[in-house]
């Protein structure tokens, strides 16, 4: 489950619902899974701005057809690195930190990620997902970082052969175009 709820936010956050294929083309926030890359342990983040999903440990309830669901709560780490040394580096309409982190809210807040088959909803990968905390920024030597944690209902169909057999079928990878001209590679 977490793979593919890890690869529906990444989407949701690369290519935001709320702005246009041309700022979509343009976006250069990175996003990946949280492995502590923030961590004094000699790693480094190397690419900024970036948006690391870490998965918070989640209690499921059964369903009596197998799926389970259960409260799944993330956390976002956004680190920009400063540029100007001072507010334009939390205000900027382009890179500043305040402006993705407002960018990250608005493309996940309220957002319901469901697979349509034959017209009819099939699949549900989670509910509504709301922000439930915000950690303001602090300073990594020159980096800024905070974090939003975000909480859903999602739904494990990993147990539920019906299911899995339609998930089997799904593709939700997500591909890369330098121009909206440009074929979409197929897998």
């Amino acid at each position: 489950m977490l793979a593919d709820i890890y690869t529906i936010l990444k989407h949701k956050i690369r290519f935001p619902h709320w702005r246009t294929a041309q700022q979509n083309a343009t976006q250069y926030i990175e996003v990946d899974w949280y492995l502590g890359q923030d961590q004094n342990n000699g790693e480094h983040v190397l690419n900024t701005p970036v948006a690391y999903i870490e998965f918070l440990p989640v209690d499921y309830t059964t369903l009596p057809n197998g799926i389970q669901h259960g409260n799944l709560q993330f956390n976002i780490h956004l680190i920009t690195e400063t540029v100007y040394g001072d507010e334009r580096d939390m205000i900027n309409e382009t890179i500043g930190h305040q402006t993705l982190e407002q960018g990250i809210f608005r493309s996940l807040h309220n957002q319901r990620t469901e697979v349509d088959v034959n017209a009819e909803s099939i699949v549900v990968f989670h509910e509504s997902i709301v922000r439930k905390a915000l950690t303001p920024h602090t300073r990594i030597n020159k980096l800024v970082k905070s974090i939003q944690r975000f909480q859903c209902v999602a739904y494990d169909f990993e147990a539920c052969a019906p299911m899995v057999k339609v998930l089997a079928t799904l593709d939700l990878e997500v591909y890369l175009v330098k121009s909206l001209n440009d074929p979409i590679p197929t897998p």
